[in-house]
């Protein structure tokens, strides 16, 4: 195989900042053509032995991709991802292409349902799709490149942050990454795993309304309506609840949006009667 040599080239131009596309010259990239110097046939980013690359490269811009996006070849998934489908994620900006160090984590967002996997390591300017398998009490996300089988590529990697909606009741999401195959057939690599406690969401949205119960007179009192298959302990059969006008609704919302997530299809029951206004009876709110 013969010998390339790559020149480094140092990008100071705002032009080529804005254009996010780090280098212009052609220095910046590899194509198969080149012989294939890319992750010494390990399907990786470039670097000896898949590891780091030495070019800083530029940085690829905030994007999402949702499911009409992210064709899905059946033939091109892996083992354990045969009946996955599409998932919408959101690949934040290059937030590092220094690439000495990494620390590939996953854990919960902000929101209840949102997963972040941060420092996620792939090439720079190479957009990334989702995919979910979902198989009982697990659900297995695979994040890898939209274009997994690419002529050329950036000579340098990225960390970015990746995140999605865990919009499914499976107490346990697996998220695994996957490399393009430039350099050669890339097997999906576990990043980490979130746990959803749905026992733990149970007790906090309950103890939010026990610990709401108090009042003086009627006016202290509201009803709240959450669904009667949350597994909450209902003040009357159509499932209202009743509390004091104290209670944070943002915390409640919080708290009641965790438990919906861990709903599994079935029916629950109800009455179909109007639940009474709220009074206040013997300093507690009520029916």
């Amino acid at each position: 195989m013969r010998t390339i040599m790559y020149r480094l080239i140092t990008c100071t131009s705002l032009l080529a900042l804005a254009l996010s596309s780090g280098c212009s010259d052609d220095s910046h990239y590899l194509s198969k053509a080149d012989g294939g110097a890319s992750g010494a046939g390990t399907g990786g980013p470039v670097g000896d032995a898949g590891g780091p690359g030495t070019d800083t490269g530029g940085q690829a811009g905030a994007t999402s991709c949702d499911g009409p996006d992210c064709e899905v070849n059946p033939e091109d998934l892996p083992p354990g991802f045969e009946n996955a489908v599409p998932l919408l994620v959101t690949q934040s900006e290059c937030d590092d292409s220094g690439m000495e160090t990494y620390d590939e984590r996953v854990g919960w967002g902000e929101d209840p349902n949102q997963v972040v996997y941060e420092d996620a390591h792939f090439r720079c300017e190479q957009q990334v799709c989702g995919l979910v398998a979902q198989d009982g009490a697990s659900a297995r996300v695979l994040i890898r490149p939209c274009d997994m089988n690419p002529d050329i590529v950036v000579r340098c990697d990225c960390q970015y942050t990746v995140s999605f909606e865990a919009d499914w009741s499976s107490e346990t999401t697996e998220v695994y990454r996957q490399w393009d195959n430039y350099g050669g057939a890339s097997d999906p690599v576990l990043i980490g795993s979130v746990e959803r406690d749905c026992d733990g969401a149970l007790d906090e949205a309950q103890a939010l309304i026990d610990t709401h119960r108090d009042c003086t007179t009627d006016a202290d009192c509201q009803m709240l309506r959450p669904s009667p298959c949350l597994g909450l302990t209902p003040d009357h059969c159509s499932g209202a609840i009743y509390v004091n006008q104290d209670l944070d609704l943002g915390a409640w919302e919080s708290a009641l949006a965790t438990l919906e997530a861990c709903l599994t299809e079935g029916e629950c029951g109800a009455c179909i009667a109007d639940p009474p206004a709220p009074v206040c009876v013997d300093g507690q709110c009520s029916p």
